[in-house]
């Protein structure tokens, strides 16, 4: 499967993070995997499940909101984590939860990662230009 193209419009939403944050880190959600709809109800069980698997392996985490415009017009949003992990564990954990990639941030640059296969994608602008403050 290709990387989708609405994953190049990718903005964040986020509180500054703290100055203890890994300089690298994955964003990794547990909500519906893309083209799927899910109830409230079990996205946030799948983001509680994530969470718990984040603490339980002893990563920093931080909350992100990925959001993207659609073709519609609409905007999708959903919550995820920053988490402090290698790149490796990242993955493993987005495909864990079914998703198509996770995103990987190495100081300011910023990639899209496909759970399965091998694409990526380096995205301009850097993770900063992206960055939305809470």
């Amino acid at each position: 499967m290709s990387l989708p193209a609405v994953f190049d419009e990718t903005l964040f939403e986020l509180a500054p993070l703290p100055a203890s944050f890994p300089s690298a880190f994955a964003i990794v959600t547990g909500y519906a995997t893309m083209g799927e709809v899910w109830s409230d109800e079990a996205n946030a069980a799948a983001d509680a499940a994530l969470a718990d698997q984040i603490a339980a392996a002893g990563w920093a985490a931080h909350r992100v909101t990925g959001w993207a415009p659609l073709p519609s017009g609409a905007v999708h949003a959903e919550p995820g984590w920053a988490v402090g992990c290698t790149r490796a564990a990242g993955i493993a954990l987005g495909a864990a939860f079914r998703q198509v990639a996770v995103w990987w941030v190495s100081g300011d640059a910023l990639e899209c990662v496909a759970c399965e296969g091998t694409e990526r994608r380096m995205l301009p602008g850097g993770f900063r230009s992206r960055w939305r403050f809470r």
